[in-house]
């Protein structure tokens, strides 16, 4: 196979995985897994609401305050809890 047409010291660390065959398929997560998973997607700092949100205070800060708005609205719409408020508190300011 592979092996034999590398040179011993290739630098290629050569895996067996025939054994894994047997093993069952991985299930889905149940649903209430799934909801917690979103909803702590949305929780940090790099959650694409997060992200939304700090380009929002961006483009207020250079003066599009409209595209700002645009991003804020959004966020209001789709996120919940603290991202939540914060947009409303932006939206707020921007109006």
């Amino acid at each position: 196979m592979l092996r034999n047409a590398l040179p011993a010291d290739s630098g290629f660390i050569e895996f067996d995985m025939s054994a894994l065959a047997g093993l069952p398929a991985r299930s889905a997560a149940p649903e209430a897994a799934r909801s917690a998973a979103n909803a702590f997607d949305d929780e940090g700092e790099d959650s694409p609401h997060a992200v939304k949100l700090s380009l929002a205070r961006e483009l207020q800060a250079i003066g599009d305050v409209e595209g700002a708005r645009s991003l804020v609205e959004e966020v209001e719409a789709e996120s919940a809890g603290d991202l939540k408020s914060q947009a409303k508190q932006l939206l707020a300011e921007l109006r």
